[in-house]
């Protein structure tokens, strides 16, 4: 990016109330060269000049994150929430041709669909509202077209989801990605969920504090284990020796522990699946069917698995996510695809309702 172009940028976000930039638009500036530090810098200073400037709160905290900064990164979101729980990210076109209001927790950067990138250089306005378990929800809400419920199932987040899963019941709009759904995605309910599908295989997880770790992975070593909360990376346990050191570096306090199956599994991919289609590479289109009924079974329109192929053949689902992705045009098409439909159905439910009670 040239100097010119730097200040330029500099100059528009250090504007009292200047619009939010949002998780996508920092990073295609990222993309571009820009130097996050520095316009974490700008943010900082504007954030200080104007205290009661949300957008530059949210927008530091987004860079905070990008830059591994985590904890003052959640820091700063709080103060952000506090200021304005709403924050809104306009069309990329003049004339928006749908409003998506999309529910949010607070969290790190996977703890919520990445909504942001999904809807890049669409005709969608999206309203961003975020949530807290710990405070009572808003009555009114910013008007939208389509409600998608983007919290992810992580562990903090479980609390969040029970309670929406009822504020959301008798919703007055058509919602995408319902909370219980979602609830199934924790990586002890999910195996559970799946058990049974032609040609899918996922180990079953089951909790266990460190004590019982240790148990479990003696009685039955190789073992895969993740904290409960924070981390979402599996680790295979081998020996041990690995255990021990494993535990000596682990933050947790609690761990999802399961068999490390997989031994000869062709490398991890990363799938899409948007409303029953899998955004799928050419070596995975043999698990078209598999896919698209990991889709029917946990229903819900948009959701991430990581998989691998097994030397049987059948499909080793390793995670299943509603906040994670890849980001191609082909998914963004999707998903958008996805909106205009749901839009429509809903239209013509109204309308016939609507003729009925003429």
């Amino acid at each position: 990016m040239s100097q010119k172009m730097h200040e330029m940028l500099a100059d528009a976000i250090a504007q009292h109330d200047a619009p939010l930039m949002g998780l996508a638009s920092l990073l295609r500036h990222a993309d571009a060269g820009e130097d996050l530090a520095s316009i974490g810098q700008v943010l900082l200073q504007r954030a200080q000049a104007y205290p009661n400037d949300a957008h530059a709160y949210m927008d530091f905290s987004t860079v905070l994150h990008l830059t591994g900064e985590h904890e003052d990164a959640l820091a700063v979101q709080a103060e952000a929430i506090m200021l304005q729980p709403h924050y809104t990210i306009p069309a990329a076109r003049p004339q928006p041709g749908l409003t998506l209001l999309a529910l949010m927790g607070p969290g790190d950067l996977e703890a919520n669909t990445p909504v942001e990138f999904l809807l890049q250089d669409s005709d969608v306005k999206l309203e961003l509202l975020y949530l807290r378990a710990d405070e009572a929800f808003p009555e009114q809400v910013p008007a939208h077209d389509i409600m998608l419920v983007a919290v992810a199932s992580t562990e903090a987040n479980q609390p969040l989801l029970a309670l929406l899963a009822d504020y959301v019941s008798n919703w007055p709009r058509p919602v995408i990605s319902r909370p219980e759904q979602i609830r199934m995605l924790s990586p002890d309910r999910a195996p559970v969920a799946l058990s049974g599908l032609p040609g899918v295989a996922m180990p079953l997880a089951v909790r266990a504090d460190c004590s019982a770790l240790g148990r479990l992975a003696a009685a039955q070593l190789p073992v895969s284990v993740r904290p409960a909360k924070g981390d979402t990376r599996w680790y295979r346990i081998e020996t041990p020796a690995q255990l021990a050191a494993y535990l000596a570096a682990a933050e947790g306090v609690e761990f999802f522990v399961a068999s490390a199956a997989g031994d000869g599994a062709q490398a991890l991919r990363r799938v899409v699946l948007i409303d029953g289609e899998p955004c799928v590479c050419d070596d995975m289109r043999r698990h078209r069917p598999a896919l698209s009924s990991i889709q029917q079974r946990l229903n819900l329109p948009y959701l991430c698995v990581d998989c691998a192929e097994l030397p049987g053949g059948e499909l080793l689902v390793v995670d299943v996510s509603n906040a994670k992705g890849s980001f191609t045009d082909v998914q963004r098409k999707a998903f958008r695809d996805l909106l205009g439909r749901v839009a429509a159905q809903w239209t013509s439910i109204s309308c016939s309702v609507a003729g009925a009670s003429l």
